[in-house]
């Protein structure tokens, strides 16, 4: 007999008898930029522990400001994997674009701009790891993650 209250995606049949596979999530369909809000979300997005990533205990002898920024960096790194769901820039690629956000800091605040990078405009001290296959995408994790940023730039 066929057990009704299971859906039929999670059942297999193995010698006649049926077995409930409870280990199959169901996909997430939802736009990446529904799904990543949090740091920690970014970590569930790619199958990593919540508290994936460096610490303080980590960094040694570089001073607490520094050891923020490397932080936040490491961070910014999963953030950006996760939302690009699995693209990469190709730097061989001068038609590819790559997209980062930007930040105009001043004393009385900072905002936020978004830029991309082109073969012709190499002016971006961006790191690699940071860019994103969208200005969609870039602008999403400049306003999302902001405080981040500030930690890893300031």
């Amino acid at each position: 007999m066929k057990n009704k209250t299971a859906d039929s995606k999670n059942v297999i049949t193995v010698d006649g008898i049926e077995y409930i596979r409870k280990d199959l999530v169901p996909a997430d369909n939802r736009p990446i930029t529904e799904r990543v809000k949090s740091y920690e979300d970014a970590c569930t997005v790619l199958g990593l522990p919540a508290d994936f990533g460096i610490t303080a205990n980590d960094i040694i002898g570089i001073g607490a400001v520094d050891t923020r920024s490397v932080i936040a960096y490491t961070k910014l790194i999963i953030i950006a994997r996760a939302l690009n769901e699995g693209w990469s820039p190709n730097w061989n690629d001068s038609d590819e674009y790559k997209y980062y956000p930007w930040f105009k800091m001043n004393a009385s605040g900072s905002g936020l701009s978004y830029g991309d990078y082109a073969s012709w405009d190499t002016g971006s001290a961006v790191p690699a790891r940071l860019c994103f296959k969208s200005s969609e995408l870039s602008e999403y994790a400049g306003n999302q993650f902001v405080e981040l940023y500030k930690e890893y730039f300031l």
